[in-house]
């Protein structure tokens, strides 16, 4: 699940916009967390009762089509959970979300060589087990405080605005002068008599 370990560290890194989505992300984090223990549960009600052998290929003819279509479903929500916090972190992650593998195990494939229907449903608890884990632990990774960014911040100015880079001085075209009008000269009055 490299695309949470991503969303995580750029939500860290910290914009403001992934601040501001850190605990719609640790919700969806703690639902794929409860999703894994959901398909867990599945698989483990087909351990605790296997049906009959199945083929030597699918292994949906030994945990069965409703289970099989549980775990599709539980798979189903969970990916949208993926997608929520892809789109939450925006940029490469959200990009990238579509090619993540899927986050629950699912009955959809075929055995490998040697493997039995019960051998697949062990290693699907297992793994779901571990991606809860890592759910969890992305979870309280989000709590702590943002790492430290590589560029640095320029300090801000007055009114929190961003100090300004200082810039050359633009010089303005002098006006054209204009000539001076001389004064007209002043007409004596005539004197009274």
């Amino acid at each position: 699940m490299k695309i949470l370990e991503h969303a995580v560290q750029a939500v860290r890194r910290g914009s403001a916009l992934n601040q501001k989505a850190r605990g719609a992300i640790a919700t969806q984090l703690e639902q794929l967390s409860q999703d894994c223990a959901a398909a867990g549960n599945v698989w483990k009600e087909f351990l605790a009762k296997p049906v009959n052998q199945g083929d030597q290929w699918s292994i949906v003819a030994w945990v069965g089509p409703v289970r099989a279509k549980q775990l599709h479903e539980i798979n189903l929500a969970a990916r949208e959970r993926v997608r929520t916090i892809a789109n939450l972190v925006g940029g490469e992650v959200a990009r990238l979300a579509d090619f993540e593998e899927d986050p629950i195990e699912m009955a959809y494939r075929q055995l490998k060589a040697g493997e039995s229907g019960i051998d697949a449903a062990n290693a699907a608890v297992a793994r779901l087990t571990e991606r809860a884990r890592l759910f969890d632990q992305l979870r309280r990774e989000l709590g702590k405080a943002p790492a430290k960014s590589a560029t640095p911040v320029r300090k801000k100015g007055a009114k929190g605005k961003k100090a300004a880079k200082p810039r050359a001085a633009v010089r303005k075209p002098k006006a054209a002068k204009k000539a001076k009008a001389k004064p007209k000269p002043k007409k004596k009055a005539p004197a009274k008599k």
